[in-house]
Order: C-alpha cells, then sequence, then structure tokens
C-alpha cells in the first residue's frame, strides 16, 4: 500500500532568534500555488521590513509537486532547508514561509541553514495534522425519484457533490475516497444508479 502524506489542520507560527536576527516561521494548509502565493503576498505586506521570505511547499498525496525558494540568501542556505522539514514531517499540500529580520550580524551558510530549519522546525513540531485522503470523481445519472436514495449514499460514503444538473435526468459529479471506489460503484449499482460513461 503506498504511503500517503499528511497535512496541517490550521496554521502554526513560531519565532526564533539569531546573532540579533528574527525568523518568524509561518506553516499552513495549502493545496495550489495560487492559495501559497497569496499567503505569501500577505506576508510581505504584514512585514514589508523584512530582509528575505524563504519558503517551500509542497502539494500532492505524496509531496510530489513542490519548490524551494531562497529569496536572496545564498543558494541553498534557506529554502532547501525548510524544504527538508516538510519532508521529514511527511507533510504535503502545505505552505511554509520564514520571514527574516537581519539582525546586524551575518550568520554564514552553516548559521544560516540551522537558523532556517530550526524555524521550520518549530512552526511544525506545534502542528496538528491529518491524513490525506486520495481522492477521486464519479459521474451518475438518475432519474428524479433515485435522488433521495443518492443523497443516502452521499451521506453514507462521505461523498462530496462536485456539481449537479437538474433535466430530463440528473447528473451529479461527486468526490469520493479512492480506496472505496469499488465498494461505492457496487453499492450504486445495486440501486440502479449508473455511472456515466467517461
Amino acid at each position: 500500500m503506498t504511503q500517503y502524506a499528511q497535512t496541517l489542520i490550521k496554521e502554526t507560527t513560531a519565532d526564533y532568534q539569531e546573532k540579533g536576527s528574527k525568523f518568524l516561521a509561518y506553516a499552513f494548509p495549502c493545496q495550489t500555488i495560487e492559495t501559497f502565493n497569496k499567503r505569501l503576498e500577505v506576508l510581505q505586506v504584514e512585514h514589508p521590513k523584512a530582509r528575505h521570505h524563504c519558503y517551500a511547499y509542497r502539494f500532492g498525496e505524496t509531496g510530489e509537486e513542490y519548490r524551494a525558494n531562497d529569496d536572496g540568501e545564498p543558494s541553498g542556505t534557506a529554502g532547501l532547508p525548510i524544504y527538508n522539514q516538510l519532508q521529514s514531517f511527511e507533510v504535503s499540500d502545505c505552505g511554509l514561509i520564514v520571514v527574516r529580520y537581519f539582525g546586524g550580524t551575518l550568520l554564514g551558510a552553516s548559521g544560516l541553514i540551522r537558523a532556517y530549519k530550526t524555524a521550520a522546525q518549530s512552526a511544525l513540531s506545534v502542528a496538528t495534522f491529518c491524513p490525506i485522503v486520495p481522492k477521486t470523481t464519479l459521474t451518475v445519472t438518475l432519474s428524479y425519484p433515485q435522488v433521495n436514495r443518492l443523497m443516502r449514499f452521499v451521506e453514507q460514503y462521505q461523498m462530496t457533490i462536485l456539481s449537479q444538473e437538474m433535466a430530463m435526468n440528473c447528473r451529479y459529479q461527486l468526490e469520493i475516497e479512492r480506496d472505496k471506489q469499488s465498494e461505492i460503484i457496487a453499492a450504486l449499482a445495486q440501486q440502479d444508479i449508473h455511472l456515466e460513461d467517461e
């Protein structure tokens, strides 16, 4: 069985200080680059005097989409240590931004790596996590009298209705847990609710 990542339930923050520099870490759940960029923009507005806004993010069931950014720090000293903490905590669908206020003393490469790692680790260590449940979609067509039966299945299997169209027949696009797909399809077929050919 494939090992899936986990994600944060809500945003967490932490701070770390090293030789006068202040590192503010923000770890938050997100599933798209657009959502991540909006949070980054908010932090840039909230911290306009910060020297750097370094970050990493991972998306997908196993963290297959990712990026790390040093935002002007020496290459590999900020984004990568942040990203490594996301990997270490097996977190995906998550962004982690560390805002740095320069304190006047250069930290050197090893000092920067330690500071960004510690700030990121601190934010993740106070987080509450939940597993990422792989999802897929089904589209079903049914008659009006069958809608109540479908709604019972939606509740029973905790499906999400993505769209519905009511015409001669009803058409629903449903998001379901991938591991339950065969069971759900069989249960729907027993009630004469059919999948739409895709």
